[in-house]
């Protein structure tokens, strides 16, 4: 018989061989220990996973990861969904339609603000996810080089290897400036590795002075400097040391300062969408997300009310305070979820144009997300 149930303690390698099994036919040779640490690396975690069993034999599985954003002095709170996996014999059973609904009815139940996953668009539609925040990705290359300005300074590069590096504490408390935060210091050289990302320091005469997160040595998905205004010179010993013609790197919608530095000595840009969202609490998401967008670049005083189909009405105030609260009052406008949530997009002004409130300026960065 067919049961639905949380992972239990010891399970943990049975989940895993079950992941790589259900992914076994879009990925080669994949291994969700190595990939995922943060999650599947140790015992003791198996309770954030959702399994399908039939007496001894896993089915399949969904994991839901706790993800707390420090959104100034407020939280985040997302329930990110990963690793969503059948094996392929075992499809078209309906299993995955009744694991998603399992833990979407869980995930609202624990009150989290919004669900979110990185999946096929029109797949996840059908559970209520829509398109949620954007990014950006640049391109650095040897041909910028040749407008760098010379340096004596000596610029070196070195790959933390293990949790037990000191320079780690440097990253931590470098990270740990950012607007948006989520990781956990107990927990944090794990997050670094997760997503086949590889964790570098930049040294200065040997003195530390940022990090930054690399994968296949194609893109940098974070890069962090104590002063911003050597970026170039950085990004010109990396191709150096990586002997790569060319690398990219993201910059998400609230890090203003170093859109405009990247801005200036790469060669182009693109913006682009990552994650799909489920909002559960509109009103707490979006003051919590106004309050970020707030902070990067001051919202105009305005009062806006939103009808949202299937949801109510949202009156949103901005003053001297920023408040988004249900009420009764007579709507400006009617927007369903999808719309809503877009107004999280870079597209956003295809949807609602109002002051200079949109887009909210959110992207989870990819060492948070699954």
């Amino acid at each position: 018989m067919i049961v639905y149930r949380k992972g239990k303690i010891g399970e943990n390698d049975e989940i895993v061989k079950t992941i790589n099994a259900g992914f076994s036919d879009v990925r080669d040779n994949l291994n969700f220990q190595l990939t995922m640490p943060k999650v599947y690396k140790k015992e003791g975690l198996e309770h954030h996973t959702l399994v399908c069993v039939d007496k001894d034999d896993f089915l399949g599985a969904v994991t839901v990861w706790p993800t707390h954003f420090k959104v100034l002095n407020q939280t985040l709170d997302m329930a990110y969904i990963g690793s969503v996996a059948v094996k392929i014999e075992h499809r078209g059973q309906g299993i995955m339609k009744k694991m998603m609904d399992l833990v979407l009815s869980e995930i609202k139940e624990n009150n989290y603000d919004l669900a979110i996953l990185s999946g096929q668009r029109q797949r996840y539609e059908y559970f209520g996810f829509y398109q949620f925040g954007f990014l950006y990705e640049f391109v650095f290359n040897k041909q910028n080089v040749k407008h760098t300005v010379k340096d004596d300074k000596n610029y070196s590069f070195r790959e933390i290897l293990n949790e037990d590096d000191e320079d780690l504490t440097n990253i931590y408390d470098l990270y740990i400036k950012r607007l948006f935060v989520a990781r956990p210091k107990n927990n944090f050289y794990d997050y670094l590795k997760s997503r086949g990302l590889k964790v570098f320091v930049i040294l200065k005469d040997d003195k530390f002075i940022g990090y930054y997160l690399i994968k296949n040595e194609e893109v940098i998905h974070e890069l962090e400097l104590i002063n911003l205004n050597e970026v170039n010179l950085v990004l010109k010993g990396i191709l150096e040391f990586h002997n790569i013609l060319e690398v990219g790197i993201i910059t998400l919608p609230f890090e203003v300062n170093k859109f405009r530095v990247l801005n200036t000595v790469t060669e182009s840009f693109k913006i682009y969408t990552k994650d799909l969202a489920r909002i559960y609490n509109f009103e707490t998401t979006f003051e919590k997300l106004m309050k970020l967008s707030n902070q990067v670049d001051k919202l105009e005083e305005g009062v806006l009310l939103i009808e949202v189909e299937e949801y109510g009405t949202l009156k949103f105030v901005v003053d001297s305070s920023i408040k988004v609260i249900k009420t009764n009052e007579k709507a400006n406008i009617k927007l369903t979820k999808r719309e809503m949530t877009a107004l999280t997009t870079a597209h956003s002004n295809l949807v609602l144009k109002y002051k200079n409130w949109f887009p909210l300026l959110v992207s989870v960065p990819y060492a948070d997300s699954f």
